[in-house]
């Protein structure tokens, strides 16, 4: 888990794809339907470039457990990261649709729960505080 999501935060976008089963399912917040291995990266290249300092802080996790077969895991973790300008936020979020403040940070929990075969990540389930997150772009008094 931890080599995956150092992969995610140096940008190794070769490395990554590496942890992920051909025929992954990603469940996200709001990603409805799920996303297939190609879309799943594609979305974490374009919420880097919107959040080029985004970053899964891994040492240490809040809580990093396994199942006694190893089929499983879940990370629980911070993200944090800083809107660069050019964000726009997708009109069905809650409040509505606006652009992100230049310079406007979050500091968000983030929980992946995983399953895994044979060392490939199967199923990936991603969730954010995203309406902590939300409230933390539009407004910096917010962030901790």
């Amino acid at each position: 888990m931890r080599a995956l999501d150092r992969a995610w935060n140096d940008r190794r976008w070769g490395d990554y794809a590496e942890f992920l089963e051909e025929n992954v399912v990603v469940h996200g917040d709001g990603a409805a339907p799920a996303l297939d291995k190609r879309a799943h990266i594609d979305q974490a290249i374009r919420f880097c470039a919107a959040f080029p300092d985004a970053h899964i802080h891994v040492n240490p996790y809040v809580a990093l457990f396994s199942s006694h077969d190893g089929r499983h895991s879940c990370a629980v973790t911070r993200l944090t990261g800083t809107a660069t300008g050019g964000l726009t936020l997708p009109a069905d979020l809650p409040g509505g649709p606006d652009a992100a403040p230049l310079k406007r940070a979050f500091d968000v929990p983030r929980l992946a729960v995983c399953r895994w075969s044979h060392g490939w990540l199967v199923d990936y389930r991603v969730h954010l505080d995203t309406a902590l997150m939300l409230l933390q772009l539009r407004d910096p008094g917010a962030v901790p």
